[in-house]
């Protein structure tokens, strides 16, 4: 067995999805005025499954370890020995204790209390942070969570309530996905910026009907149905591909960054636009289809050393009985 197919063991150990079931990051109870149930708050999205890159020490390809230290002495401080301090003027600080700060804890630490009930319109998307999965946690409340979650989706409506997470309270909004509920984080007004501030200075442009009759050709030939699943991150693709050819032992050469164009006569150029999209499809290279791999897997799999291209290696194909195992 060659050395490459050991590491190609270690990735796939690696990039594995975990088979356990997700901790909840909160659990406490829903309570719509009398009906209460208890619950558990799950993180609905991931990014554990992106490559990730560790910094190293390039004299010696050592890791690169971080220490809390004491600013001024540069003592090492044992996690016991530090508090939460908020600094009122430079270098002056006013301590707070953990005891301190559960004193001020408010009743959404516990209970995500549903105050009121909007239509999806009404919330600015810039107010969206991140999506939770929501479901009753235990054998018990599974009658009053349906109610709670029927009542939701029978007047098409997005419940808005308050969670503590990560020692602060968030607005959280509510909507039915199936058998449970999508809770998705929500800012406060002052963590928005105002657009004022960068769309004032954008000058006010006459837009004439035939450019805008030209760009609503190019949008209806761009017409389709959003599904994420026709979209692939191109970035991980190329991060996966760098490292396979890197552990091959192959010279990387920098590829050839697109140049911006500059737009010279607007009209001209949504002319050509509309001749591109409507360009014959067959005149198109056909799209790569993904080569499929389990779930949660990276494309980080593929043998690397000694790989021939596929005609080739057709041709030299091995008699019945010599073909080598895989790892």
């Amino acid at each position: 067995m060659v050395a490459h197919d050991v590491d190609d063991r270690s990735i796939r150990h690696a990039f594995a999805q975990p088979l356990h079931s997700p901790r909840a990051n909160w659990k406490g109870f829903l309570r719509l005025s009398l009906v209460t149930c208890p619950v558990a708050l799950y993180p609905a999205t991931s990014e554990s499954e992106k490559i990730s890159f560790n910094q190293l020490n390039r004299q010696t390809g050592h890791r690169i370890k971080y220490v809390k230290v004491d600013a001024d002495t540069g003592d090492e401080v044992a996690n016991e020995d530090i508090v939460k301090g908020y600094e009122l003027d430079k270098g002056q600080y006013i301590e707070v204790t953990k005891e301190e700060l559960e004193e001020i804890a408010l009743e959404s630490t516990r209970t995500i209390e549903i105050d009121e009930f909007v239509d999806k319109s009404d919330i600015d998307p810039r107010y969206l942070i991140r999506p939770y999965y929501l479901r009753p946690d235990g054998k018990v409340g599974h009658d009053a969570f349906a109610v709670i979650r029927e009542t939701i989706r029978e007047m098409a409506k997005v419940a808005i309530g308050r969670v503590v997470l990560t020692n602060r309270e968030h607005i959280i909004a509510l909507e039915p996905m199936d058998k449970g509920l999508v809770g998705t984080l929500l800012r406060y007004p002052y963590e928005v910026r105002s657009e004022q501030e960068y769309f004032d200075e954008i000058q006010d442009v006459k837009v004439t009907k035939d450019m805008l009759d030209l760009a609503r050709h190019i949008v209806n030939q761009k017409a389709g149905t959003f599904d994420p699943g026709k979209f692939e991150d191109h970035y991980e693709t190329a991060l996966v591909d760098l490292i396979n050819q890197k552990r091959a032992g192959k010279t990387i050469r920098p590829k050839e960054r697109p140049k911006g164009e500059n737009v010279v006569d607007l009209m001209e150029a949504l002319r050509r636009s509309v001749g591109r999209e409507a360009a014959p499809a067959k005149a198109a290279k056909p799209a790569k289809k993904p080569r499929k791999v389990a779930a949660g897997q990276k494309e980080m799999l593929m043998p690397i050393q000694g790989k021939k291209p596929a005609k080739e290696a057709a041709a030299k194909k091995p008699a019945t009985g010599q073909r080598r195992k895989s790892a």
